[in-house]
């Protein structure tokens, strides 16, 4: 297997893990509001990650990915653009509770975005299985 699938299938692998961790702890209500939005922003980088990786897209900050992620799939009709803002929102909700002081996220507020994130890799994963990336 080449390095590039194998580092999809990485990608991917660490999408879905880091949202089942974020169900399964918002099931048992052992996890908080910063907590959920962070992990919620992480599962959708992994899968922007792996696409940008099946473009042969690699870049290094979280804002560079961020505006690559909008140039190649959200710009150009590929991945529908409430995914663009679902990624948006997420970026700037970890942005907010991992680098501003006395921010505390409501648990509801963050949790909103658990579907869109399921969703989002979802369609991730789908634009990679057609195109035979992983």
């Amino acid at each position: 297997m080449s390095e590039e699938k194998r580092l999809i299938e990485y990608h991917l692998k660490r999408a879905k893990d880091t949202l089942k961790t974020v169900e399964l702890s918002l099931l048992y209500q052992s996890i908080d509001g910063n907590s959920v939005g962070n992990r919620l922003y992480y599962a959708c980088f992994y899968a922007v990650l792996a696409l940008l990786e099946s473009k042969e897209i690699r870049v290094k900050s979280h804002k560079t990915i961020k505006s690559q992620f909008g140039l190649h799939f959200i710009l150009t009709g590929i991945i529908d653009a409430k995914y663009g803002k679902i990624y948006s929102n997420l970026f700037d909700l970890r942005q907010d509770s991992d680098y501003t002081n006395l921010i505390f996220i409501d648990i509801s507020e963050a949790a909103l975005f658990v579907q869109g994130t399921k969703d989002l890799i979802e369609v991730i994963e789908k634009i990679l299985d057609e195109n035979k990336k992983y």
